[in-house]
């Protein structure tokens, strides 16, 4: 006679909204608090204050490298903010082409201002941004038409919702469950916290 495994021991931890912490409340306002009310705050909310981090840090970087970036152009061409450079000008300051400069515009990463003949005028920030482009292309190596979509897709609601699509299909991005599902899975949950 086959002998009955030992039944497994369910446990579940639900996510309530977060609320002042009183003596009622273990998870001290974190709103994460286990099934048996043990405090969870200290190991399911750690990656949080690391996301934060790694964001400021990010965000540091980056204005650092626009600084530096501004200080280099203004020490090589003495350039004031009111200042604007024509399109061959431009391209010797940026160490590139004036043909690679009018490529960038037709893709949308640069927006020269034009003069009143008609030819592209570079200021500061349009110089900033061309440096910008460049340093991205080179940091993660991908071509300006591939860093132009990547732009179009922060910025066109439709085209990151196909990315998003593609990205799930491929699996290398994680899909997102229905909202359905979720409130069925938290009402499960809580009817068998309810059972005695």
């Amino acid at each position: 006679m086959p002998t009955k495994a030992p039944r497994a021991t369910l446990r579940l931890v639900i996510a309530r909204r977060p609320g002042p912490a009183t003596a009622g409340n273990p998870a001290n306002g974190t709103g994460q608090s286990s099934a048996d009310g043990r405090d969870l705050s200290g190991r399911a909310a750690t990656w949080l204050p690391t996301a934060r981090r790694a964001y400021a840090e990010a965000q540091v970087r980056e204005e650092r490298f626009v600084r530096e970036v501004l200080e280099r152009l203004r020490a090589k061409v003495r350039l004031r903010p009111e200042q604007r450079l024509p399109i061959a000008r431009a391209a010797a300051v940026l160490e590139t082409t004036p043909r690679m400069l009018r490529y960038r515009e037709s893709l949308g990463l640069v927006a020269p201002a034009r003069s009143a003949g008609g030819h592209r005028e570079y200021g500061e920030r349009e110089l900033v941004a061309a440096a910008y482009a460049d340093e991205l292309e080179r940091r993660y190596q991908i071509s300006p038409s591939d860093l132009a979509f990547a732009v179009r897709v922060l910025a066109e609601p439709a085209v990151a919702a196909d990315v998003r699509r593609l990205g799930e299909l491929t699996r290398r991005i994680a899909p997102h469950p229905p909202v359905a599902a979720l409130d069925f899975e938290a009402q499960k949950a809580r009817r068998l916290l309810d059972l005695p």
